[in-house]
């Protein structure tokens, strides 16, 4: 027996993105064909979801949220493709990644499915989600999706252009909407799109970080940081906007005022590898001695790498500062073993608290620092 597809979808096609889970597809596949729907595959790859989504071959996306790969930062580039962003989306939310639920779900009006998964807990979510984008006036940007993804850009911008003044979709229409002029380059048309959803009360993260990201892109770190500091303040400084503010700080050449986010990213596990990476650097290169001592974990050799890499010593004085290093070290690690013993996890926790809760945040554009390419800001 063939089942009528669920909702009035035009292509009854998702798409998966997991960094891992290669089971994920016989989970998803199975439960999705209950309503009538196939699911095309599972990828480990953003770029091919979005893909399949800009060529119209799929009209749902399914995302895999991982410590490794938290679903924000895929959300986040969903934001800056003009059909994804459009598009019908489930998050499955690990635990560990709870602490940004809040702003997951103001980028774009996901459906969160909460780990560990089960299957009538994904298809309560699957029906809501196509009970959502079936019915106007989600509908509506789903049409235009579709319009934009079969080659009739015109009439979808157009659409769009009207859904602008809808409120109850005004976040999204405009955020897709700015990407039509950000791509011809018109950056004044892109924020006043942005800037007046911002006025009007969206403070979704889809427009804030869209207008964040317009600022960085054209080297104005300072009305970033701006907003910023609202995001914070209003999402509870999620770990995903620290690299924007990072970048920000960057251009801005406040090398010190970096150090807070990306000890932010190596507490929470958010990208650790690359906040361990990068703090020896913003430390030592900024004097915070003590924090770099605590980011190389006191390790000599460590200390012998970077005060050749940055100072020109003959080796005698390198090896007089690396001695002196030595004794220094073991007595900071003692007495940092005995203050972590005294204050006990309590005090850790305030001690967290004092390193974030008036601090700005960083990230990239378009794609996150770790993937500079010019087609992040080209791509349609």
């Amino acid at each position: 027996m063939v089942l009528r597809p669920a909702g009035n979808f035009k292509v009854p096609t998702a798409v998966a993105y997991s960094a891992f889970d290669r089971k994920l597809n016989i989970i998803i596949k199975d439960i999705i064909s209950k309503r009538g729907w196939r699911l095309e595959g599972t990828h480990t790859s953003e770029d091919e979801c979005f893909a399949l989504l800009t060529t119209g071959k799929a009209s749902l996306l399914v995302i895999d949220d991982t410590v490794e790969v938290p679903a924000s930062f895929i959300l986040r580039e969903q934001i800056f493709n003009v059909v994804p962003v459009l598009t019908p989306t489930i998050i499955i939310c690990s635990e560990h990644n709870e602490v940004d639920m809040k702003c997951m779900m103001a980028m774009g009006e996901p459906v969160i499915v909460k780990k560990p998964l089960t299957p009538q807990k994904f298809l309560d979510a699957f029906d809501r989600v196509i009970k959502r984008w079936s019915a106007p006036p989600f509908g509506n940007l789903r049409e235009a999706a579709f319009l934009i993804a079969n080659g009739q850009r015109q009439n979808g911008y157009k659409l769009l252009a009207k859904m602008v003044q809808n409120q109850a979709v005004h976040h999204i229409a405009s955020a897709a909407l700015s990407l039509y002029y950000r791509q011809k380059h018109d950056f004044l048309m892109t924020e006043k799109i942005l800037y007046n959803a911002f006025k009007a009360g969206e403070h979704q993260m889809s427009i804030i970080l869209s207008l964040i990201d317009l600022y960085l892109y054209s080297g104005c770190p300072r009305k970033a940081l701006e907003l910023l500091k609202k995001a914070n303040y209003e999402y509870n400084n999620p770990n995903f906007l620290c690299i924007d503010a990072i970048q920000a700080h960057l251009l801005l050449n406040q090398i010190r005022e970096c150090s807070p986010y990306l000890t932010q990213m190596i507490e929470n596990d958010y990208f650790a590898d690359v906040g361990r990476y990068f703090l020896p650097r913003i430390a030592y290169s900024s004097g915070l001695l003590d924090l770099f001592d605590k980011s190389i974990r006191y390790r000599p050799d460590k200390f012998d790498e970077y005060q050749r890499a940055w100072h020109v010593l003959s080796d005698k004085d390198a090896k007089r500062r690396l001695s002196q290093y030595e004794q220094v070290s073991v007595m900071k690690k003692l007495k940092e073993r005995e203050e972590r013993l005294r204050i006990g996890k309590t005090g850790k926790e305030e001690v967290r608290k004092e390193l974030t809760i008036d601090q700005s945040r960083y990230m990239e554009i378009g794609k996150p620092l770790f993937r500079l390419n010019k087609q992040n800001h080209d791509r349609s």
